[in-house]
């Protein structure tokens, strides 16, 4: 479906660094060494042919016999001037502009669809590597178990190297069709779409937000029993920053409305699993509690709603009706996608993914900060990002609509969570 909905998908992770920039040999003679045996970096998606073919085949990975680092470490590039003047004061607002492009467009087909980006110019007087990929490819966690293995000072994965995705459920097991009713009530209806994000009016952005470590840790406490996690903590985020720039979705006329919608990624790993590489996620929806006046009230809901997702079997019968309807041909794998990724099904996705290796370093380079960089998706549509990574908190907002709504977010993002630290 990734391939099929006529996106980029294009995702990535960017790890700061202290220091000077290493040389394009050295950076290559790493790859090629930390890398070099990695299968799923071998794999080219090859496209259907054009034609009536093209409505019953489907895209398939071919395996290349190799891959060449100078193919794959792009030159070195220097990070843009922020997109407005407001913005200079934000240090990593410059990487924005550098990196927009490389979210709105896809990759070269002909090669395996990964990139590792160098920057210059990033905060500090240091340097980023940017770790590109398409989504069918690698998830986030990959991303993140590849670059452990290229730095220095990480454990590496127990039991060798990263095995290819291995199928994630067997047709022996037997269907939940209970909790399969109960997935497929709350994956149908739709949703609201955000108000004045209209399709003619959407600009691809990027935008970055450093959250403060010590408001995050007061607001994760703010939750009763058990402190929230970093992921309920950002559907709470997200919530009040749309109800500060948007408002309450609005009726018409005597309907009652549907609420805004959010995808939220659960990942399938085991903690066997845990270091396999591609993409091992399925998502859910919630709906993102609007009505709740206040910050906690927010993050009190946001748990709730979390507290409700179904867990193990159900997602394992969402992947086996997902492998029938990819059975029935690609023609209805594209009107799913295409449902899938409109802005009323699902106006935004939510993702939070912690670095646990905050020591890591390149050489004698040592690693300052870690963002992700979350695909683009239809018009309409906002994706947020957060990465914890020792004592910093990292937020990415991809946004798909009117020109500077990714920046308004992420500064809303910003004071929600400073509202919610002083409620504490």
């Amino acid at each position: 479906m990734l391939a099929r909905n006529g996106l980029a998908e294009t995702v990535g992770v960017i790890f700061f660094f202290a220091g000077e920039l290493p040389d394009p040999g050295e950076l290559h003679a790493r790859v090629a060494e930390r890398w070099g045996d990695q299968a799923r970096l071998r794999l080219v998606l090859d496209p259907p042919p054009n034609g009536y073919r093209r409505l019953y085949q489907h895209h398939r990975w071919a395996v290349a016999p190799g891959f060449d680092p100078a193919d794959h470490v792009l030159p070195v590039a220097e990070a843009g001037e922020p997109h407005a003047p407001e913005h200079a004061g934000n240090p990593m607002e410059n990487l924005s502009t550098l990196l927009t492009p490389h979210v709105s467009r896809p990759m070269p087909a002909s090669l395996p669809p990964w990139r590792l980006l160098p920057v210059r110019g990033v905060p500090d007087d240091g340097f980023a590597l940017v770790l590109l990929s398409h989504h069918s490819l690698l998830d986030g966690s990959s991303l993140l178990t590849l670059l452990r293995l290229l730095l220095d000072g990480t454990p590496k994965p127990a039991g060798g190297t990263p095995a290819p995705a291995a199928p994630i459920c067997t047709p022996q097991q037997p269907m939940h069709w209970a909790c399969l009713a109960r997935a497929l009530r709350a994956e149908l209806p739709r949703g609201s779409a955000l108000p004045d994000t209209l399709e003619g009016h959407a600009h691809p952005e990027v935008a970055f937000a450093a959250l403060e470590h010590d408001n995050v840790r007061a607001a994760c406490g703010l939750a009763d029993g058990r402190g929230a996690t970093l992921n309920e903590l950002l559907i709470a985020l997200t919530t009040g920053a749309l109800r500060s720039v948007y408002g309450l979705p609005r009726p018409v006329g005597r309907r009652q409305v549907p609420p805004v919608q959010a995808t939220v990624p659960i990942d399938l790993r085991t903690r066997e699993t845990a270091h396999h590489l591609g993409n091992i996620v399925s998502s859910v929806r919630i709906p993102l509690p609007l009505q709740a006046p206040t910050p906690h009230a927010r993050l009190t809901a946001c748990r709730q709603l979390l507290a409700k997702v179904p867990r193990g079997t159900a997602h394992q019968d969402l992947i086996r009706l997902g492998d029938a309807v990819n059975r029935l041909g690609p023609w209805v794998v594209e009107a799913l996608a295409k449902r899938g990724y409109s802005p009323a099904y699902a106006a935004v996705n939510t993702t939070a993914l912690k670095w646990r290796h905050p020591q890591a370093h390149l050489g004698d380079r040592p690693l300052v900060r870690v963002a992700a960089l979350p695909p683009l998706h239809q018009p309409g549509t906002l994706n947020f990002h957060a990465v914890a990574s020792g004592h910093t908190v990292t937020l990415t907002v991809v946004s798909h609509t009117r020109q500077g709504t990714a920046h308004t977010l992420a500064d809303a993002v910003s004071c929600e969570l400073t509202q919610m630290a002083r409620s504490v």
